[in-house]
């Protein structure tokens, strides 16, 4: 479950005073506070609609446009169960994509003109961000759940979704109260940066080097993931193989019987910091490649693996699916493929 957020007031001679975490009455108040200040959410928000009616007869707490033109659903969790919830925000979710752009103008106006204010959405947007509303809105979405409180259920089913790019996140804020004064603290399921870079990797887009650098990063497997990329790099140069990536992964290959295969992939947005670095590696083409019998190639891997084969049909296509622990388990396997 998420940790609970602790303040500390510095008081009288630099002495700590920790501030209590109290329970809200009820998040019909954070539903107010987001619609006051969004950026309470996110910086790159605009609030375009509240309880806003879908087809289906259901209410929308909020919905949101982002700085792409993108459209955002924000849900709160109150006394739902995280199944209930869930379930609601990507039926929602399911509505909005499909919204044409003069759709969402009509729900903008609507809005607009039940706070009382005399702007159209285009108007509303270059306040916001500066600059002109897209021309193309509404290509993608996301979706937010937030909670003053979310149990294990909830936060299990947003990270289980989010690791398979669904773009939904879950956000918590808690309440603290303390000698007069209160505050408020926000925690999310996912973090952002990496909830971007899986949402990415869904859309098919190619990661960066330095987007794979900071899911291995978020993932608790940074230093890892730079040591066995550059060991396998050199590795594989030295056989005149090269490296390359995925969508989601750096590949490992090079010439063989003919053609140039992937033989290795590192996967760091599905590795994390109890289990390790996750690894594939189709082990024929890797003993055939470095002149390593199967079973060395079986001694040199981590024992913490699966049988893998990608295409049932194919042999060349069979392996292993596995974690490196540490950075002893990698030296192994590049000392073995440089000797």
């Amino acid at each position: 479950m998420t940790e609970k957020a602790r303040l500390w007031e510095i008081g009288p001679n630099d002495r700590l005073i920790e501030i209590p975490g109290l329970k809200l009455d009820t998040e019909d108040q954070i539903h107010n506070w987001l619609e006051s200040d969004i950026s309470m959410l996110a910086d790159d928000l605009l609030v375009i609609g509240r309880e806003v009616t879908t087809d289906y007869g259901k209410s929308i707490d909020l919905l949101c446009l982002q700085r792409s033109g993108n459209l955002v659903v924000v849900e709160l969790k109150r006394d739902r169960t995280p199944r209930e919830v869930l379930a609601q925000t990507i039926d929602y979710a399911s509505w909005v994509r499909s919204l044409p752009p003069d759709r969402v103008q009509e729900i903008a106006q609507d809005y607009f003109r039940k706070k009382g204010w005399n702007k159209s959405l285009e108007d509303a947007f270059k306040e916001k961000f500066g600059v002109e509303l897209p021309e193309a809105i509404n290509e993608d979405h996301q979706m937010y759940v937030v909670a003053s409180e979310l149990d294990s259920s909830a936060e299990r089913g947003i990270d289980y979704l989010s690791s398979y790019g669904v773009p939904v996140n879950g956000i918590e804020f808690q309440y603290h109260a303390g000698n007069g004064k209160r505050y408020l603290s926000r925690i999310f399921v996912v973090e952002p940066e990496q909830a971007d870079v899986r949402s990415k990797s869904r859309a098919g887009q190619r990661l960066t080097d330095s987007q794979l650098d900071e899911a291995a990063d978020e993932n608790g497997v940074g230093t890892l993931y730079l040591t066995a990329v550059a060991g396998l790099t050199l590795a594989f140069k030295r056989r005149n193989g090269s490296s390359g990536k995925t969508k989601s992964s750096r590949t490992f290959g090079g010439p063989l019987n003919g053609e140039n295969v992937t033989i290795m992939s590192l996967l760091p947005l599905s590795s994390s910091g109890s289990l390790g670095l996750h690894f594939q590696v189709y082990s024929k083409r890797f003993g055939a490649f470095f002149g390593l019998s199967q079973q060395a190639v079986d001694s040199l891997l981590p024992q913490n693996r699966k049988p893998y084969q990608y295409d049932k049909t194919n042999e060349d296509l069979k392996g292993y699916d596995g974690f490196f622990k540490d950075e002893a388990e990698v030296n192994q396997l590049v000392n073995a493929m440089s000797g």
